[in-house]
């Protein structure tokens, strides 16, 4: 899961890195968001920037734009795979998660503080200074970064692509770096202005521009693996000159600031802000494309083509990452929900909603895998023609993880609520160390499944250590959850036995109280029996 793939299809994530097709900034957003700051000085607001939405609009907004976007990043991701080789699908897959791991390092954290002190640098009347600093700040250092990168692009070549020949595709990223560093400011800066309407058009236009020129190359021109770094450099240059028009206006409606804020005084506040931003953001995105980078340097011969081993990968995670990416989307909803109960002392409801939660998720996501892998043959078979079937035997793995993954994205809000997100860094990192072992034995023997089923272990371990560090920090988890977490192993037996098996665990859970309580299956039956009696109401009026 990269974080890569933010921005074309996050949908609600609250914070872009992207590569094309992922989520998971919105892992780190969520862990390190918090109310805004206010000091003993502070001032009232004293007004609210042009474009400001209220809570419910922004549901709304992004809630339809995700269904959009997560249309077009399928159609687009299915069209990239069917006009591409498996080895130019790799390189392209390689270039994305180069760009979803040097763009918030190039950035230095800087556009994640926004979320934490516009708020509050607007109260104390030193917005304007706040956002001219961290822009100059972040301006110049991203320049230096991509210079360098553009005039030494050798070692990079050979650290991302395996061959350090491979220096013009790395001055083309470089390129589209820039690009996106450009995009994901302001789109951080428009999410932390509460400026719905804003993100959700810049968003569109960067999926909707990035499929129809990628596409419209690939058909039309003789570039490969370079059409699509070119297509989402056009991309985000397109959305950042969409964004700098609702932030001109934005500007504009700003006071002017009543108080000077110092250098000094800014930086000692932010320097320790941003390095924490900085190091759980590469440690997430570390986690997650740690597999690709090491099938590059580690895949022996007899394997053929690390490229074309990557490609496949590429393809088995197209449809796995939209399970995660609704999943992510679901974790940003219940925040707040669970924030409230926990700021009104009802630790026990935060922990019965997150057990409910967690035991749902597996068994909708791994029914859900099962109906996917019942149609995989057509989609890797009629639709991509055959080409991507190492890819379609590694997706029964590939969604297993996914489902892991998806499970902590929800588990893990327990932590930000204790305020203890450190501890998720800790299990990713620890996570991450077992992938790399893990990888370093496995992919020399087995190759792409050797890399699968090692960011799978590493996927289970980090699960496992959020649950505990969950527990540890007072949260009730009964037998049923822990049940949760071994179910989407039914998927890694196939299509069948997972059907039926998230089926029978389904009806069975009901009876008894190994899988659910009688509180909360009690909750479930609420829940179905009031829009039960609804419809059956209408049904009456009609004669039915």
């Amino acid at each position: 899961m990269s974080l890569s793939e933010i921005t074309a299809d996050a949908g609600v994530e609250a914070t872009y890195i992207p590569s094309a097709d992922f989520p998971t900034e919105s892992i780190r957003h969520a862990a390190t968001e918090c109310p805004a700051a206010t000091d003993a000085g502070a001032t009232e607001v004293i007004s609210e920037p042009v474009g400001t939405d209220s809570l419910s609009t922004s549901v709304l907004l992004l809630g339809g734009m995700t269904v959009a976007q997560k249309a077009i990043g399928l159609a687009r991701n299915i069209a990239f795979c069917g006009l591409l080789l498996d080895t130019e699908l790799g390189r392209w897959s390689l270039a994305n998660s180069f760009l979803g791991l040097a763009a918030p390092l190039v950035m230095a954290g800087l556009p994640g503080t926004f979320g934490r002190y516009v708020e509050h640098y607007r109260a104390k009347g030193q917005l304007r200074q706040f956002l001219l600093s961290t822009s100059v700040a972040c301006a110049v250092i991203s320049a230096l970064c991509v210079i360098l990168l553009y005039v030494f692009p050798s070692s990079c070549a050979w650290l991302v692509f395996g061959d350090s020949r491979k220096t013009e595709l790395v001055r083309l990223t470089a390129l589209a770096l820039a690009a996106v560093v450009a995009f994901n400011f302001l789109a951080e800066l428009f999410i932390a202005m509460r400026q719905a309407r804003l993100v959700s058009i810049t968003q569109f236009v960067n999926s909707l521009v990035f499929a129809v020129v990628g596409v419209a190359l690939l058909a039309g021109t003789s570039l490969r693996e370079e059409a699509l770094i070119h297509a989402f450099l056009v991309a985000n240059v397109v959305s950042f000159l969409v964004g700098c028009h609702g932030a001109r206006e934005s500007w504009r409606s700003l006071p002017s600031d009543s108080r000077r804020l110092g250098q000094r005084e800014l930086w000692s506040k932010m320097v320790p802000f941003t390095g924490w931003i900085w190091a759980s953001t590469l440690l997430i995105n570390l986690f997650e494309t740690a597999d690709r980078f090491m099938l590059v340097h580690l895949t022996p011969g007899r394997f053929g083509s690390a490229d074309a081993l990557v490609g496949q990968y590429h393809c088995s995670r197209v449809v796995p990452l939209m399970i995660v990416g609704l999943a992510c989307m679901f974790a940003t909803v219940i925040v707040p929900y669970l924030s409230h109960d926990w700021e009104q002392g009802r630790r026990d409801v935060v922990s019965r909603r997150l057990n409910l939660s967690m035991k749902m998720m597996s068994l909708g996501l791994t029914w859900g895998s099962a109906v996917v892998l019942a149609g995989a043959p057509l989609l890797f078979g009629w639709v991509l023609h055959g080409k991507y079937d190492a890819g379609l035997d590694a997706l029964p793995l590939t969604l297993t993880y996914c489902t892991w993954f998806s499970i902590g994205c929800v588990t893990q809000t327990y932590l930000s609520c204790a305020e203890r997100t450190s501890l998720i860094s800790v299990a990713y990192l620890l996570g991450l160390a077992a992938n790399i072992v893990l990888n370093f034995v496995l992919i020399p023997t087995l190759g792409l499944s050797g890399a699968v089923t090692a960011t799978a272990v590493s996927n289970l371990i980090a699960l496992v250590l959020i649950q505990l560090y969950n527990i540890r920090l007072g949260m009730q988890v009964d037998r049923g959850v822990w049940i949760a977490m071994v179910v989407p192993m039914l998927i890694c037996l196939g299509t069948l036995p997972a059907l039926m098996g998230s089926m029978i665990v389904a009806v069975l859970a009901f009876r008894g109280r190994w899988y659910f309580s009688p509180d909360e299956r009690r909750l479930l039956w609420d829940g179905v029996r009031g829009p039960y009696e609804r419809v059956r109401g209408r049904l009456r009026v009609f004669g039915v």
